[in-house]
């Protein structure tokens, strides 16, 4: 492993526009949160196929940043791109923001290291980092090797001092 494998995460900004989400909510205390969120996920898989499948909607969690005590996260998948009927799942709605995104390949216990690069990108740009953090889910753990599977991680992030749905500023 070389010096440069150590933290292997390139950081992009980009603009997301508002979206919404279609899956279910959990809660959990923070030391339990993989195994929740991966049953959330088998029981949205469930009633949503075509989520996570090759070529279908990836599998979206919403998760706080600050890990401690009692959790409530979301996992879905945008509205739009379910089919059929979908009983029993709950909407989210993501305004529109500026993300500083990066993509973890590997085993999701190491998806932690993912989010120093995200919180230092925003710490050297003097920008404020949201309180939620949108992992991506883009390869089915299932169907790919444990080191091949890609997260996006993508931290919503907005100028210092800029209030909430304000117009920010944009990186040309």
């Amino acid at each position: 492993m070389g010096a440069h494998d150590l933290l292997p995460y390139e950081v992009a900004e980009r603009a997301d526009p508002a979206r919404e989400l279609i899956g279910l909510r959990g809660t959990c205390e923070a030391e339990a949160l993989e195994p929740t969120a991966r049953a959330q996920i088998a029981t949205l898989l469930k009633a949503v196929p075509e989520a996570g499948a090759p070529g279908g909607p990836p599998v979206v969690g919403i998760y706080p940043l600050e890990l401690e005590g009692e959790i409530h996260f979301f996992v879905g998948i945008d509205e739009g791109a379910a089919k059929g009927p979908l009983s029993g799942l709950e909407r989210e709605r993501l305004s529109a923001t500026r993300l500083a995104v990066t993509t973890h390949r590997g085993d999701y216990a190491e998806l932690q290291l993912a989010y120093f690069p995200l919180l230092a990108y925003a710490h050297e740009r003097a920008l404020t980092p949201a309180e939620t953090v949108r992992e991506t889910y883009v390869d089915d753990p299932a169907l790919v090797d444990s080191d091949s599977v890609r997260t996006e991680v993508a931290l919503p992030i907005q100028a210092r001092g800029v209030p909430n749905g304000a117009p920010q500023p944009t990186e040309e």
